[in-house]
């Protein structure tokens, strides 16, 4: 999930919204500012639609969050956080349609960073870090010998880190970056 940076000044908003065919909706809505050090960016996305086969039907919802904010020219602390959720008909293949299995995804996130360039050659970044991501698959009725009817399949991913990158221009079209 990558979230898009504040307004280098003032503010900016976009909101789009559109529709299609099998009851296809899209809405977005995307707001930014800079007010003196401090800068934020947010963002919001709905999406859904009935699908063009049975059991196709699409529901989801994104939600993100940037703030900088601006220790002197060239130090820089950011936190950016968001969220994504979906719930998706899965139809299976056209020649063995499934017509009532569903694949739910939670998406969550957090970090916080650091960014410290006290000229144009020299620069450090440090980042912390908090994923989560869950993937549900429900199968609802025993559609073949390989089903269970009722049942809930679960893979969560839980992600904790930190990253330090160090970087040194030597010319103006070489720098040297190192990282763990």
């Amino acid at each position: 999930i990558l979230t898009k940076n504040p307004p280098r000044e003032g503010f900016k908003t976009e909101m789009t919204s559109g529709f299609g065919t099998f009851r296809t909706y899209l809405d977005r809505v995307n707001h930014g500012g800079r007010i003196g050090r401090f800068a934020y960016h947010m963002s919001g996305t709905y999406e859904s639609s009935v699908g063009f086969r049975d059991n196709a039907k699409v529901n989801q919802k994104d939600c993100n969050a940037k703030l900088q904010y601006d220790l002197t020219q060239g130090n820089t602390i950011t936190v950016n956080s968001g969220f994504f959720r979906s719930l998706l008909g899965a139809a299976g293949t056209l020649s063995a349609p499934d017509t009532d299995d569903k694949q739910r995804t939670y998406k969550n996130f957090v970090d916080a960073w650091w960014d410290f360039r006290p000229d144009n050659m020299f620069g450090v970044k440090v980042k912390i870090y908090n994923m989560y991501d869950r993937l549900e698959f429900m199968e609802n009725s025993a559609g073949s010998a390989w089903d269970i009817a009722n049942t809930k399949n679960i893979h969560t991913t839980t992600v904790h880190g930190c990253d330090f990158q160090f970087d040194k221009q030597f010319v103006d079209f070489y720098r040297f970056l190192r990282g763990f």
